[in-house]
């Protein structure tokens, strides 16, 4: 008789454990679900009915095979939920001997991050024009300025309700990765771009229906983060921008340009929304490559 597979009663108890106690986002649970399903699957082919007989080698197998198809960025964040699973094993289900122990994190960001200049991303927000009655023209300018002046993540943007927009006090009120709330400064050209929307574009798109969201869909439907990432593509094509930009892409700039006018570690660490200073160090090697390859351009023995 063929051994039953706990492998799925293992997963609901973790991801049970994630939404109770660390009130992790439905989208987290939901990848925490995908990525150790996949794990399962790979087990399973091993030979094993549950994660508990799981060892070492397999997953390092398993991951291994990952690295021949996925990007280092996306391994490392399987290495990372399969530690974080395993430990939950052994404290809350009496693991005794945790295979993802010795698991290394891979190294990421072996490519430095694409950033755009200034003078891009005023072309990227002067191509979606300035007036309150193009309805989607101007939603699309309020996106990009609110994500360089921000250095929001585009799940925090599209998060952002009503309530969130202190834009007396220069703030937007943000809920990042695990629930965490931060307070993200806003100010100037943004901060007069969202007064417009909220005051004149976005009760038209509402034609008189309620929504607690700050961005809306006409009729008053949340925005969703593939209309986001459409809105900064079509900007960037309509500014004639070749390289790849990508709500993210902003997010590296707003850091990036921070760093270069002088903005404390530690202090962007905050406003990014950053665990680990670690994460946040990324920028300073940006900024480095960016003066390596000026040295290259224009030093005479460079």
């Amino acid at each position: 008789m063929a051994r039953q597979n706990r492998f799925a009663d293992e997963i609901d108890a973790y991801l049970t454990h994630l939404e109770a106690e660390r009130g992790l986002s439905p989208h987290t649970i939901s990848n925490y679900r995908r990525d150790l399903t996949q794990t399962a699957e790979a087990a399973a082919q091993y030979g094993r009915s549950s994660f508990a007989e799981t060892t070492y080698i397999d997953l390092r197998r398993y991951l291994q095979q990952l690295s021949g198809r996925l990007s280092p960025k996306t391994v490392s964040r399987r290495v990372y939920a399969l530690r974080s699973f395993y430990r939950y094993l052994e404290s809350d289900e009496g693991l005794e001997n945790n295979p993802a122990r010795k698991l290394e994190p891979i190294k990421t960001w072996t490519e430095i991050p694409e950033v755009l200049t200034p003078e891009e991303i005023a072309r990227m927000i002067d191509s979606c024009g300035n007036d309150a009655a193009d309805l989607y023209g101007f939603r699309a300018r309020v996106v990009i300025e609110t994500l360089y002046a921000t250095g929001l993540r585009v799940s925090e943007l599209v998060g952002l309700k009503m309530e969130d927009a202190r834009l007396e006090s220069q703030y937007l009120r943000c809920t990042g990765k695990g629930g965490k709330q931060r307070l993200a400064p806003i100010g100037g050209c943004a901060a007069e771009a969202l007064r417009r929307w909220i005051g004149e574009t976005r009760q038209k798109l509402l034609g008189g229906a309620e929504s607690p969201w700050l961005l809306v869909t006409r009729g008053g439907g949340q925005m969703r983060r593939r209309q986001i990432w459409l809105i900064v593509k079509n900007a960037a094509k309509k500014a004639g921008i070749q390289r790849n930009a990508s709500p993210h892409t902003l997010r590296h700039s707003f850091a990036t340009h921070l760093l270069e006018n002088g903005m404390d570690l530690r202090i962007l660490q905050e406003i990014l929304g950053h665990d680990r200073i670690s994460t946040t160090q990324l920028y300073t090697r940006v900024e480095t490559e960016r003066l390596r390859q000026a040295h290259r351009d224009f030093h005479l023995r460079g």
